[in-house]
């Protein structure tokens, strides 16, 4: 099949990126932060009609509950000032948004190849934990964002008004970024749901921080600020290899 359309959909990571050797990875699934581990052991002595001494067995390693999903808010976002502060502990995330400007990059290879084409509202979903232990941070995180975009006639063209070989060209040109498209006929075009699901399961990076500023083992810089029991942070600066951010996230203590 000629491939007559295809999109190059940025990559995207939401919340602290990690280590060495990544890659503009898209995993479908995303972990549970590494519980705590308690370990216990008794002893101790009984009388009744006889003695008996022995050793209780450790205690069960107490499991967090899953992160709760939450709507990620698009379009005008409110970012909350860096203020620094005491990062250890476990922090889900709860809330999320992505500027328009941001959003703009996201569809700015829909519209260089199909100039008429029209987009919509972007919407959202994400669940995740972070876990800072020592110099340590453990990140799980997953997030599903979808774009409907319009089509017109003549940007289907090539593929006959076919809006099954449209889907299809798109999720094979965005170089596994995208990980579902359906298209239905509208007047000639195609009317699209576009999603794309990002996410990381990351442990032992390391950071370092100066004043506001968080700094990963890999360069990714993000300012952030601790107040109460929230956590509120926006990458400033990407470290090589790394990709696309964008949006202000806050996370909760557990």
């Amino acid at each position: 099949m000629k491939r007559w359309f295809l999109l190059a959909i940025p990559a995207v990571t939401l919340g602290f990126a990690a280590c060495s050797g990544k890659t503009d990875e898209v995993p479908t699934d995303a972990g549970t932060a590494d519980a705590p581990t308690a370990t216990a052991t008794t002893t101790g002595t009984s009388t009744a009609t006889g003695t008996s001494t022995g050793t209780g067995a450790p205690d069960a390693a107490p499991t967090l509950p899953a992160p709760t999903p939450f709507s990620v808010v698009t379009g005008a976002c409110t970012e909350t000032p860096p203020c620094g502060g005491t990062l250890e502990g476990t922090w889900d995330y709860t809330a999320g948004c992505i500027p328009s400007a941001d959003l703009d990059r996201f569809t700015a290879e829909i519209r260089r190849q199909c100039p008429t084409a029209t987009t919509g509202t972007v919407t959202g979903n994400m669940a995740g934990r972070i876990t800072f232990a020592g110099n340590k941070v453990t990140r799980t995180a997953e997030a599903t964002l979808t774009a409907p975009v319009l089509l017109p006639a003549e940007c289907v063209a090539q593929a006959n008004g076919n809006c099954n070989l449209v889907a299809l060209a798109i999720r094979q040109g965005s170089g596994g970024m995208v990980s579902n498209v359906s298209c239905t006929a509208a007047g000639g075009g195609c009317d699209c749901r576009i999603a794309f699901g990002i996410g990381a399961d990351k442990s032992g990076t390391t950071f370092t921080t100066s004043g506001d500023t968080l700094t990963t083992s890999d360069g990714d810089q993000y300012s952030y600020c601790v107040t109460g029991n929230k956590l509120t942070h926006t990458r400033t600066a990407a470290g090589a290899g790394s990709p696309q951010e964008p949006g202000h996230y806050e996370a909760t203590k557990r």
